[in-house]
């Protein structure tokens, strides 16, 4: 069985945009969580993850939030997903490669 590992960093970018959005409308943190959980729950259930053997970094993009997305990448040898972090769009290429660099 795949096992699943959350890099600190994902908890963090979770944190940091719930907080945000409850402070642009009541609730709407929480329900981006959900969204989150829904997109790790996605990638789990991907029945390509073992046989593409690509170990590149992936994302899904968050159904109602879509300028969000979660980074994840399979590690083939250790049948291990992990989970990278939730970045948007607008936070730009230089994000995104602090977040390569760090795995």
């Amino acid at each position: 069985m795949v096992s699943v590992h959350y890099d600190p960093l994902f908890y963090h970018d979770v944190n940091e945009a719930a907080t945000y959005l409850d402070t642009k409308q009541p609730g709407l943190g929480r329900e981006f969580i959900l969204m989150v959980d829904d997109a790790v729950t996605t990638i789990r259930g991907l029945s390509d993850l073992q046989t593409s053997g690509s170990q590149d970094i992936q994302k899904v993009h968050l159904k109602k939030f879509k300028k969000h997305s979660v980074r994840y990448r399979y590690l083939l040898n250790t049948d291990e997903i992990q989970i990278l972090s939730v970045t948007h769009s607008s936070r730009g290429q230089q994000h995104v490669n602090l977040i390569d660099s760090r795995t």
